[in-house]
């Protein structure tokens, strides 16, 4: 497997297989991105979750970025140790960011311990429900469709629904009445 560009965060090592990120991480690496190799992506949940628990037991504290997080849970289960650090990130000054192209099938640790919820353009009406349940009715009433048009709803902590349109430079707190054209039009 050849690691492309767009696999590494900036400025961070690459760790190709999980040996390589274990070293890594016992070494002292702050900043590591780790790519699965073919061999390993049936045994991913548990891989990573073997990460975690590294990383936990070096007592610092780190942003973790899954890049697909239904390749490492399902709706049921995350693993124990990501388990624990989704329960207790905040106490421990950890920051996680789960990405996952879908709203549906989101685990319910997950769902009920984020503190932000960002949702882009989806089509699938039971992926829009389920934004919808996460975020707000006005993401079934005025879903963000496809193409991708740099606009995006975003879920503060405080609850509020945001609108945020990247291109005209704009966010606001949405309501009923204030809900973004999904046509496009200003």
């Amino acid at each position: 497997m050849i690691p492309r560009e767009e696999d590494v965060l900036p400025n961070s090592g690459l760790a190709v297989g999980e040996p390589a990120a274990v070293a890594a991480i016992r070494q002292g690496t702050h900043q590591l991105s780790y790519l699965p190799t073919r061999d390993e992506i049936p045994s991913l949940p548990e891989i990573v979750d073997r990460l975690v628990e590294l990383l936990i037991s070096t007592r610092a504290a780190w942003c973790v970025i899954v890049h697909e997080l239904g390749d490492v849970a399902d709706e049921r289960a995350v693993g124990p140790a990501l388990s624990q650090v989704i329960r207790q990130f905040s106490a421990k000054g950890w920051v996680l960011v789960f990405l996952y192209q879908r709203a549906y099938g989101l685990p319910r640790i997950i769902t009920n311990n984020v503190d932000h919820v960002f949702l882009f353009a989806m089509n699938d009406p039971e992926d829009v429900d389920r934004a919808a349940a996460l975020m707000g009715r006005p993401v079934r009433e005025r879903p963000l469709g496809l193409p991708f048009r740099f606009d995006y709803y975003q879920r503060t902590p405080a609850g509020e629904l945001l609108y945020v349109d990247q291109v005209r430079r704009v966010a606001r707190v949405i309501r009923r009445t204030d809900l973004p054209d999904p046509s496009g039009a200003v």
